[in-house]
């Protein structure tokens, strides 16, 4: 499991949204249909359009307004991102004082990789609607975006005091805390999210990862385990708990897990690091070489499968081959030495 891979899933899954609870009973009318939540996005596209189309000149610019926001956030829901950003943005023209559609005009643009502009809609929001706990979280967000962490930090607080209940922004906040290093804080806001939304899958991921990070492999495991039982092809859950055990001196199982991740994604570089490593910890020196082969093949610059092929090397003697491959390694990461030293992947 390379330091790549085990550093990337914020990254992926840092603009996650969660929900939770039963979903209500449907409603019926074009009105109730379009500013509920809890309506099919198809069905809430089609109840706001027949509100526009046919009660606009019925409707005042204030529910005229919430019938395009609302449309807006299903057409969101539906990948239609063009058609929703054209509904917030006739949901503010109609009703400035719309901080919904401020609020979601703006996550939008952070969805399209547009931060600076994200919190300015953002920063209109919370001007008409101080208390606004998702515009805050999703503020944070487009700072973290921008790396101004300690800014993003204040607003997930915020976002917390108005609503401790807000899984959200427990979840960012907690991957923020990750990225800074403080993964038992990290840690007690996963643990505070899955109290509101049990066995969300990206929240349980991520608090394995800091459970890792903390040197706590038996609890990483235990849910590393738990994501594969909420969805049993997840690669990157098997190559996780493969790592883990084999760390822990569990070979067996780790080849087991990494042998199951391989069946998925064949010749995963990410996995076949993780086999080679748990070959490594078994003795298996030559199944170790041919899969850290076959990782630097794809990618001559992973630091890792290179100490771990050095590591290989030496102990069969190849002390010349050795020694270039920990200089090679060295050089793309100057931490590889003391990442390998903390896992036993020595000579």
């Amino acid at each position: 499991m390379t330091t790549r891979r085990r550093s990337s899933l914020c990254a992926v899954i840092a603009g996650t949204l969660l929900a939770a609870g039963p979903v209500a009973a449907q409603p019926r009318g074009p009105a109730d249909q379009c500013s509920s939540e809890a309506v099919r996005p198809q069905i809430r596209v089609a109840a706001c359009s027949e509100l526009i189309t046919r009660q606009a000149q019925a409707l005042t610019n204030e529910n005229l307004s919430a019938a395009y926001n609302n449309r807006g956030i299903s057409f969101a829901a539906l990948g239609q991102g063009d058609r929703a950003m054209e509904d917030y943005n006739e949901s503010i023209r109609i009703d400035p004082r719309n901080a919904a559609a401020w609020n979601n005009r703006g996550n939008a643009l952070l969805n399209t990789n547009q931060p600076e502009r994200a919190i300015a809609d953002l920063d209109e929001a919370i001007r008409l609607q101080p208390r606004y706990a998702a515009a805050y979280n999703n503020r944070g967000n487009a700072r973290v975006a921008l790396n101004r962490r300690s800014e993003a930090m204040a607003d997930f607080d915020e976002a917390i005091r108005i609503n401790d209940q807000y899984p959200a922004a427990l979840f960012n906040r907690g991957l923020l805390h990750a990225a800074l290093g403080q993964h038992e804080r990290a840690v007690a806001d996963f643990d505070a999210a899955l109290a509101i939304v049990p066995r969300t899958l990206a929240v349980v991921i991520a608090r394995a990862n800091a459970q890792a990070a903390l040197g706590r492999r038996d609890k990483a495991i235990e849910d590393f385990e738990l994501v594969s039982q909420l969805d049993a092809r997840n690669v990157y859950a098997l190559n996780a708990l493969c790592w883990n055990r084999a760390v822990l001196g569990s070979h067996a199982l780790a080849l087991r897990e990494c042998d199951a991740a391989l069946r998925l994604a064949p010749d995963d570089p990410d996995v076949l690091d993780s086999r080679a490593y748990a070959y490594f910890r078994a003795g298996r020196l030559d199944d170790a070489m041919r899969d850290y082969q076959s990782v630097l093949e794809r990618n001559p610059r992973a630091a890792m499968s290179l100490w771990g092929r050095g590591a290989v090397r030496a102990r069969r003697g190849d002390r010349q081959g050795a020694e270039a491959d920990f200089a090679a390694a060295r050089a793309i990461s100057p931490a590889v030495e003391a990442e390998a030293r903390a896992i036993g992947l020595m000579p």
